[in-house]
Formats: C-alpha cells, sequence, structure tokens
C-alpha cells in the first residue's frame, strides 16, 4: 500500500476559511459537495491538522482563470509596450477564447 506523505503548510491565507476535517469529508461527501455548490462556499480539507486541499464552486474556478489570464494578457500587453487595450476589451478577447474553446469540445464530443 502507498503512503502519502503531506508537506505540513501553515498560512494564514486559510485561516479565515471554513475547514473540514479529510475524514470528515470521506463520511459525509454528498453534504459537503451540496454545501459547496449550492452554498458557494469554500472550504478548506485538513488532514492531521494541516491544510491539503481547498474545495470550492466550479464558477469560481472558471473566474480565478479568467483573471488569471487577463492578468497574463495585461503583462504581455505591458512588456510590448502598449496598452492600447483596455480591461473590457481583454476580457471580451478572454471570453471569445473561452467561448470557442468550449465550441471546439462540444463539437469533437459530438463526433465520438
Amino acid at each position: 500500500m502507498q503512503t502519502h506523505s503531506y508537506i505540513p503548510i501553515q498560512t494564514d491565507a486559510l485561516k479565515n476559511y471554513p475547514s473540514i476535517k479529510s475524514s470528515d469529508l470521506q463520511r459525509k461527501v454528498g453534504q459537503v459537495l451540496k454545501r459547496v455548490a449550492v452554498g458557494r462556499e469554500w472550504l478548506v480539507v485538513e488532514r492531521e491538522g494541516y491544510p491539503v486541499a481547498v474545495m470550492f464552486p466550479y464558477p469560481d474556478l472558471e473566474q480565478l482563470k479568467r483573471e488569471q489570464a487577463a492578468q497574463k494578457m495585461r503583462v504581455l500587453l505591458s512588456t510590448m509596450g502598449t496598452n492600447e487595450y483596455s480591461e473590457a476589451e481583454v476580457d471580451a478577447d478572454i471570453a471569445k477564447a473561452i467561448s470557442e474553446v468550449r465550441h471546439e469540445k462540444r463539437q469533437k464530443n459530438k463526433k465520438t
């Protein structure tokens, strides 16, 4: 049997979020998923008293990815020496790219 070692990390960044023990998560996975998905709650999963994962609603992940992409675009534009694009234009380009990727995935799934 493979054992996993966890690197104990204490961070103040997670202290404001509610936490759940991994053993409680195993016993109450359905309730916890509903709490996260419907209640839109972020939960820190702890094992042996240390944070090992974070659960949050899927729409929040999409929002984080959009924000990361926008930040990368802003950095890229600033290194090119241009700030000709407004944040709204960058956000629109990102939304369009996401939509195109999703459309391609749907088309690919229809073929299989």
